[in-house]
């Protein structure tokens, strides 16, 4: 049913004004139950309407807080691991020079059948069996001492170290060869292509020493 909302407040304003027979019977005319029903019905589809505007906003509040508790579990979660020094992290053995030396030795002498490798390739060889020294040994439970906080003590100018942190580009902290440039107060990695900004470097470890000697008899 169409209503004619300003005819009736027409008619209700007129019978304010004067409320004269003639404008009552007219007001009394407009004013069918027909009409009252409709307003009735209109009204209840109105109150519902704004009870489930009010339950939809009270859910998204609730989200709102659920998210925003997730949020800060999330952040102190984060700074704690931040925080967390590399010996927790990862509880490896300390691995002496000798070791991977000799390890990254016997695939020298396997490679350079064909030819040497030279001494950016070698050290490079040498941080690869570093790496899978320390994946084979990720689960013995002994806590490293070789680890270096920069916080306690930083390498010398330029002195390339086995560091922990984060290279350019990388979107979580992990071992990487690189050096602390003092003039520029900066760490850098590096990479098969160059060098890196690094950043998020907490510890730090001298790299192994290169054998003396080469035995290739």
């Amino acid at each position: 049913m169409t209503i004619d909302y300003q005819a009736l407040r027409d008619a209700a304003e007129a019978i304010k004004i004067a409320a004269t027979p003639q404008k009552l019977l007219a007001f009394r005319m407009k004013v069918t139950p027909q009409v009252v029903l409709a307003l009735l019905d209109e009204r209840e589809r109105n109150q519902q309407y704004i009870k489930s505007r009010d339950q939809e906003n009270e859910e998204i509040a609730l989200t709102v807080g659920k998210l925003r508790v997730e949020r800060e579990a999330a952040k102190k979660r984060i700074a704690e691991l931040e925080a967390e020094p590399v010996s927790q992290t990862y509880k490896l053995p300390s691995l002496p020079s000798s070791e991977v030396n000799d390890a990254a030795w016997k695939l020298h002498n396997m490679l350079t059948e064909h030819g040497p490798l030279n001494g950016r390739q070698f050290s490079n060889l040498k941080g690869c069996f570093y790496e899978a020294l320390k994946v084979a040994m990720r689960n013995y439970p002994v806590t490293p001492d070789s680890w270096i906080s920069c916080s306690e003590r930083m390498p010398n100018d330029k002195q390339y170290v086995w560091c922990w942190g984060k290279s350019y580009g990388w979107t979580e902290c992990d071992t990487f060869e690189g050096y602390y440039d003092w003039s520029r107060n900066k760490w850098w990695a590096v990479t098969d292509n160059g060098e890196e900004p690094a950043s998020k470097v907490t510890h730090w470890m001298p790299l192994p020493e290169p054998p003396q000697e080469v035995n290739r008899g």
